[in-house]
């Protein structure tokens, strides 16, 4: 049976031990790009694409300026560089290069737009070539054991292995339902 004074001591003991407890937060893997595309006269660029792209992969995120001028983008690899294009109907399109992102950092970028001058614009076409060979002409991502082995990755769930395709998502607020193409999870 318990006694006062051996409760008082278990309680104390549990109060410590809750005292002393840390807080566990989630090991970063990636990081983040956002930041601000206003036009010429400082107001917000509003629908202006922007294109993030890690030149050592090749791996494409787009992305379109909200209404307040803004845009971000999270998930992204860790280092770089990364070139982004910022892509307007109206005015001149801008590039950044040589952006570097650290892990867990959110890296801002902000860009005014110039007005337009006298750019000559070529549009190209071309049609798609057949191949006998099925999936060839289907886009797809390619994951080499290097790929895997050097992947920043918490206890090497493979979906932080796949969130580098710029195709994927992974939506953290449905418990980390995996999206391909802008498709719902079920398909």
């Amino acid at each position: 049976m318990f006694t006062p004074s051996k409760l008082n001591r278990i309680a104390l003991a549990v109060a410590v031990s809750i005292g002393f407890a840390t807080p566990v937060f989630a090991q970063e893997t990636s990081s983040g790009l956002s930041g601000k595309v206003v036009t010429p006269a400082g107001a917000p660029a509003a629908g202006t694409a922007v294109k993030i792209i890690h030149v050592p992969s090749g791996t494409v995120r787009n992305t379109v300026v909200n209404a307040s001028g803004s845009f971000n983008l999270k998930g992204l690899r860790v280092g770089g560089p990364y070139q982004i294009i910022v892509d307007s109907d109206t005015f001149q399109d801008t590039t950044v290069d040589g952006v570097f992102l650290e892990l867990g950092e959110t890296f801002d970028v902000n860009v005014a737009l110039e007005a337009n001058q006298d750019i000559e614009v070529i549009n190209v076409t071309a049609s798609q070539v057949s191949t006998s060979v099925f999936g060839s002409n289907s886009p797809g991502s390619v994951f080499n054991l290097s790929d895997l082995e050097n992947a920043p990755a918490i206890n090497r769930d493979i979906k932080d292995v796949i969130r580098t395709d710029p195709r994927i998502y992974i939506d953290e607020s449905r418990s980390d339902s995996v999206q391909c193409a802008g498709r719902q999870p079920s398909f």
